[in-house]
């Protein structure tokens, strides 16, 4: 029971280490041993399910996976780097690690990782908020976790933002809102109350990416409410939560001035207006990705090449719209649409349209645990998503789905 106990913690370990940004500022904040290390982590966590565990990925998922690792590095070889390697490195771990989702076994495992993660953010989170708000500390929580990182917590408009064991807050919005995609993959549902939850915690971060993020996954819940056979019952409850909204956001908007405030900060951040930060870097990478349109982006470009050499940090403009540059539109869109056409097929429109924050999400397009998600989509079989559809269906004393249109 013992050995069970370590092997779970050190598949946790590897998981954690794989999925969490981090970053050496000795080295520049963007330097590519954050992402050597993490894929180890994915490597490691591969071979332990693989040889404690029993779970290993079909031949067709594997080939795929090296393939389309092979396809972005070629991308690089007119000027090639080490850092293209280790991308493209992190690209195949992550679609490996999804290519193990065979079984209800490597299924169940999967979303116990995910679920785990997702809560051990919410605690970091929570932590941040009672020392920072309860004892006016400023721990860095990031940095403890680990020690060659830091986080970017600090004031900005007039509020200390939080980041719980994430870098920056931007990045623990992004993070929860991709795990709560994979969630939804893996159990077959949208909705969840520990998903929920966790959305709702972005707003802590003071992000303005929060908003999109909230929106979407509300939107996707709806969708799939209507969807659903016993939607009726299901959107009454939708109802009623939004009416009991309505005085709670009235009372915060006309009887707290801190809170009014708070408001007024997101009203502030999205327009752009009265504001400094990724809003405005967003804006400036976009006016430079559009004037190289006409230059064209048909074929993949290498990473040392970018659209605007001069903007503080094209990343920012977000991530499908960095794979559309560096892959190419030969390959990106028709991609792109693959992906979109698997989550419909998964969960129906709720799940893409939960989906639509990746586009402006602040990853890089090459990041692992993006990856980790595309693989999902692409490697879950149908007969998986039926199976786990009908346990939650049963679960819930719900009729059983006997085929897939």
């Amino acid at each position: 029971m013992k050995k069970i106990s370590i092997s779970w913690l050190l598949v946790n370990v590897w998981f954690f280490l794989f999925v969490t940004r981090t970053e050496f500022p000795a080295l520049g904040t963007f330097a590519g041993l954050s992402y050597t290390l993490r894929g180890i982590a994915g490597f490691l966590l591969f071979m332990h399910l693989s040889l404690l565990h029993g779970i290993r990925p079909k031949l067709r998922s594997l080939s795929l996976a090296i393939l389309l690792a092979t396809f972005f590095l070629a991308g690089n070889f007119s000027d090639p780097s080490l850092f293209a390697l280790i991308a493209s490195f992190g690209i195949m771990i992550g679609l490996v690690l999804a290519g193990l989702l065979q079984g209800p076994k490597s299924l169940e495992l999967f979303t116990k990782l995910v679920q785990i993660y997702i809560k051990v953010n919410l605690v970091g989170l929570l932590l941040a908020a009672a020392t920072y708000y309860g004892a006016g500390l400023e721990i860095d929580f990031h940095g403890l976790m680990f020690p060659w990182s830091s986080s970017r917590a600090q004031e900005f408009m007039g509020f200390f933002r939080i980041t719980g064991f994430q870098v920056e807050p931007g990045t623990y919005t992004a993070t929860i809102h991709l795990f709560i995609l994979m969630s939804a993959v893996l159990r077959g549902q949208m909705f969840g109350r520990l998903e929920t939850i966790a959305m709702l915690s972005t707003l802590g971060t003071m992000s303005a990416w929060a908003a999109f993020a909230i929106a979407s996954y509300t939107a996707g819940c709806l969708i799939e409410a209507i969807q659903r056979r016993s939607h009726r019952t299901i959107i009454t409850k939708w109802v009623v939560v939004i009416i009991a909204l309505v005085p709670l956001l009235s009372l915060i908007e006309f009887t707290s001035v801190e809170n009014a405030a708070y408001i007024q900060y997101f009203f502030d951040r999205l327009s752009t207006e009265n504001a400094s930060g990724s809003m405005v870097l967003k804006l400036q990478a976009w006016e430079a990705w559009k004037s190289q349109l006409d230059s064209g982006m048909l074929f993949p470009r290498s990473l040392n090449e970018s659209f605007c050499p001069f903007c503080l940090s094209p990343q920012d403009l977000g991530t499908l719209i960095n794979f559309i540059w560096y892959a190419g539109l030969v390959f990106a869109v028709p991609f792109l649409a693959l992906l979109g056409t698997l989550a419909i097929r998964h969960l129906g429109l709720s799940l893409l349209v939960a989906s639509l924050p990746l586009v402006i999400a602040k990853f890089y397009f090459f990041d692992p645990a993006l990856w980790l998600y595309f693989g999902m989509l692409l490697f879950l079989p149908t007969s998986l998503k039926k199976r786990r559809g009908n346990q939650l269906r049963k679960k819930h004393g719900e009729p059983l789905v006997d085929r897939y249109k």
